[in-house]
Order: C-alpha cells, then sequence, then structure tokens
C-alpha cells in the first residue's frame, strides 16, 4: 500500500504526503472547478428515466454504509410489491488468474456479487459504468418500475427521484478537504441536493457526538428527511456455504465469546468491522487489513493460516465484502484446524423509519 492509498484509506499522513501537500491543494482547487463545471451542464443536460430512480450515495471516498443500504431498500421496495433492479458500478474487478475469487467476482467486482448473494433472485443486480445506458436497457427490457442506483450520488447525468447520502458518524468528511488532498467528493454544502440523510454508525460515537452532527446536518439541509442507522452483525456462516443459508448453517454471534480471532479483510472501514468483533466478545488476536478491494494471493493465504495455526487460533473472520474475493480459499484451509467464517451484517434504521416509508409510499402513489 503506498503512501496515498494509506492516507485515503486510513487517514494517515506520512512524510511523502506532507511534501506533496501544496500539490495536492491545487489539484483540489482544478477538481473544484471542474465539478462546478459539470453539475451545471447536467443541469440542462441530464436524463429523465420512466423508472423511479432511488440513488444511495455519498460524499466521501468509500467505507460510509452504501451498499448495506442498497439492500436494505432493495428487498423494503420488493416487499412492497416493486420490481427492482440495482445498478452497480462494479468496482475493481480482476482480469488476472486467481483461484480464489468467484466467478460473480470476475464478472462484476466484489460489491456486486455481494448483492448478488444477499438479494432474492426477483431483484436483478446490474453493473456498468454507463449508467444512462443501462437505464435505457433496462427500461426497452420491461417488467420494471424501480431502478436503485448504487454510489449514484455524483451521477449528475441521471434525474434521481430519490436521493438518499449515507454519512458515517465515525468519519464524516475526513479532513474536511476535496480530493485529492482530502476525503471529500464534494463540498459539505453539496448535501442541500439529497433528499433523504442517513448518519450510519451511531452507535460506535457518543451521543453528544451523534447530536452535533444532527445538528449540522440539519442545519446544511433542513428540508431533508433525517435518520439514524446502525449496522448490526447477524451471525456467522462458513465462507463455503451456499446462498440463503438455513437456519442450521448460521452460526450464533455468542459462539465467539471469549475466544480468539483472527481478522482479514480489504474494504474502506475495518476498524467498524474490528469493533464490531470485539464487541461480539471475541478476542482479536491477529488482524490483516488491506487495501479496499484487495485481491488475496496464495502467498498471503497461506500466511494467515500459519499465522493462525503458530497462535493457536481456529477461527479467521472476513467480511461479506471480501468473500467473493476469497470463495476458493477453504481448499487451502481444507486439512488444518482454522475455518474460514463470513460476518453477515445488516442495516437497521434506528431513527426516523416510519417517516422513510412514508417518502417512499409517496413517491409511488404521486
Amino acid at each position: 500500500m503506498n503512501d496515498l492509498e494509506k492516507f485515503y484509506t486510513q487517514n494517515k499522513i506520512t512524510p511523502v504526503i506532507v511534501i506533496l501537500f501544496p500539490a495536492l491543494i491545487i489539484l483540489s482547487v482544478l477538481y473544484f472547478a471542474v465539478i462546478s463545471c459539470l453539475k451545471i451542464f447536467y443541469r440542462i443536460f441530464s436524463y429523465r428515466s420512466s423508472l423511479k430512480v432511488l440513488s444511495i450515495g455519498n460524499i466521501t471516498l468509500g467505507g460510509s454504509g452504501k451498499t448495506p443500504f442498497v439492500e436494505w431498500l432493495a428487498q423494503r421496495v420488493s416487499r412492497e410489491g416493486h420490481r427492482a433492479a440495482v445498478l452497480i458500478r462494479g468496482y475493481k474487478t480482476t482480469r488476472e488468474t486467481n483461484s480464489f475469487v468467484s466467478l460473480n467476482y470476475y464478472a462484476y467486482g466484489d460489491e456486486a456479487s455481494m448483492l448478488i448473494e444477499s438479494l432474492p433472485e426477483e431483484i436483478s443486480v446490474m453493473t456498468g459504468k454507463n449508467r444512462i445506458k443501462k437505464v435505457k436497457a433496462l427500461q426497452n427490457e420491461g417488467g420494471y418500475d424501480t431502478l436503485i442506483l448504487d454510489d449514484g450520488f455524483q451521477q449528475w447525468g441521471l434525474k434521481r427521484d430519490l436521493d438518499i447520502v449515507t454519512i458515517d458518524a465515525t468519519n464524516p468528511f475526513g479532513n474536511g478537504l476535496l480530493l485529492p488532498a482530502g476525503h471529500l467528493r464534494e463540498d459539505i454544502f453539496s448535501l442541500k441536493r439529497a433528499d433523504v440523510l442517513c448518519l450510519t454508525r451511531v452507535y460506535e460515537i457518543g451521543l453528544e457526538s451523534r447530536q452535533k452532527l444532527e445538528q449540522l446536518l440539519k442545519k446544511i439541509n433542513p428540508k431533508a428527511l433525517y435518520l439514524e442507522a446502525v449496522h448490526e452483525p447477524e451471525y456467522l456462516y462458513a465462507l463455503e456455504s451456499s446462498r440463503f443459508l438455513s437456519m442450521e448453517s448460521r452460526i450464533p454471534l455468542e459462539n465467539l465469546k471469549g475466544k480468539d480471532v483472527s481478522l482479514c479483510c480489504g474494504i474502506a472501514n475495518p476498524g467498524s468491522f474490528l469493533r464490531l468483533i470485539e464487541g461480539a466478545g471475541a478476542r482479536v488476536a491477529h488482524k490483516n487489513f488491506f487495501q479496499d478491494h484487495h485481491v488475496f494471493s496464495k502467498d498471503e493465504l497461506m500466511k494467515m493460516k500459519a499465522d493462525c495455526q503458530e497462535q493457536g487460533i481456529r477461527r479467521l473472520i472476513v467480511t461479506e465484502k471480501d468473500a467473493p474475493r476469497l470463495s476458493g480459499a477453504p481448499t487451502l484451509f481444507k486439512h488444518s484446524s482454522v475455518e474460514i467464517l463470513v460476518l453477515k451484517i445488516s442495516l437497521k434504521i434506528v431513527k426516523g423509519l416510519e417517516a422513510l416509508d412514508e417518502r417512499l409510499r409517496t413517491l409511488y402513489h404521486r
């Protein structure tokens, strides 16, 4: 992981970043000018779909809880009788030969693969960089009335019926600066465009900090619906388990209490993963944190197995997002005492749920 990656994913300021910072500030000013021009352009030349377009996005680099919200919203809309499709960019698939990733990962990327595995088959998951082209193809196919757009807040060329923005309570705006000097894709006043502001991971910060963030968000956008949500761990399951586990295949979180575990992830916010596992009562004896979307090699997996065996650790726990990049890993662990387990988490809205349901009902009946 280079210095810039450490800066963006871990907020780590190295001597290289200090030296580069004046240049990064200049680039941030240019970046602001470019996106400002793009916004003006797309106010005139944006596409309106015949589908209801529900967008979940953010204004920072990754890790705010967008994908769990996409999963939650797709299931919610589907239960109300609507035919929904999810459109995701499909970030960072691999063309390299790697026997440990799933076929879905090769085709769609990790986040899309996770949604394919988590959502019922009647909810389609599509990927594509050209969102408008994909939307038009979906319209021509027919049978759908809803498009859920993952990471859509900066998709200025496509008009949305509902703009939901997720904000990570543990690190809401990074250092407050625009890319590349900071972690912001847009300045915080762009939140005025949002219809819904959702503060995620709220139980990982204190009540006073949460209230200050709520006041700030309501000051920026007093018209937006304000939500609070948590990422709630549900259970564990073996990595090699099939889609839609039976109740018997689910491993209760209580099984982790007092047990030594090793963690492995390549996600934008490994700290939240760590806190969830520690909150379940496990002792985290070993950590393997990689950059977001990391594709694991055989050597890395063998080292993790050796480290676990050396320390007497019997459980290596990964996230659902990592699972598609590790689907073949159980073959390397087959004759060892180490088991690879996946942590299933779900989004739970703890404030504003009824208001959101009413907003969705109004959207479809206006």
